[in-house]
């Protein structure tokens, strides 16, 4: 008898550990109309321990849906962290998976690119500003950005792509 329990516990427990993981990853698919582009080649430097946005790196997009934010920079100094903000009448959050650390080698420049991906929300009533935030993760110093881009790929209604 006590040999069933045991095998019917690590049964449940093995059949467990799929239905764990789905519930904790998502996806979706979603088709792709507009593109929308913003970039810097003036360069920017902080020393802030705090997240700050970085000046000329934000998009307005139009969209309910999923979107890819890719962001790309050159970068010295210090080892920094980004992270990407999603501004929307729903409200003021990080988009998904969350902070992006960079670490940085020597005094050269280093090239960094990471695609966030938003779930879009419904009840956004389609609007979305994303800002390019990041700061210093060193005890001390200065990071530069030397130059950066982001790029969002999104659905929105036929006609609606700004450009």
């Amino acid at each position: 008898m006590r040999k069933w329990v045991v095998v019917t516990a690590a049964v449940a427990v093995l059949a467990a550990v799929p239905v764990a993981v789905l519930a904790s990853s998502g996806g979706g698919n979603t088709a792709v109309n507009c593109q929308t582009v913003a970039w810097r080649t003036a360069p920017v430097s902080t020393s802030s321990s705090g997240f700050t946005t970085i000046g000329g790196l934000k998009t307005t997009v139009a969209s309910i849906f999923p979107m890819s934010i890719s962001v790309s920079a050159v970068v010295s100094g210090q080892p920094v962290a980004f992270r990407l903000r999603d501004i929307s009448v729903a409200g003021n959050k990080v988009v998904p998976p969350g902070v992006a650390p960079f670490v940085t080698t020597g005094s050269s420049a280093n090239s960094f690119a990471y695609t966030w991906t938003d779930p879009g929300i419904s009840t956004a009533v389609r609007g979305h500003q994303f800002l390019v935030q990041w700061r210093r993760t060193s005890d001390s110093g200065t990071s530069t950005l030397k130059r950066a881009d982001i790029m969002v790929l999104y659905q929105t209604e036929q006609g609606a792509c700004r450009g």
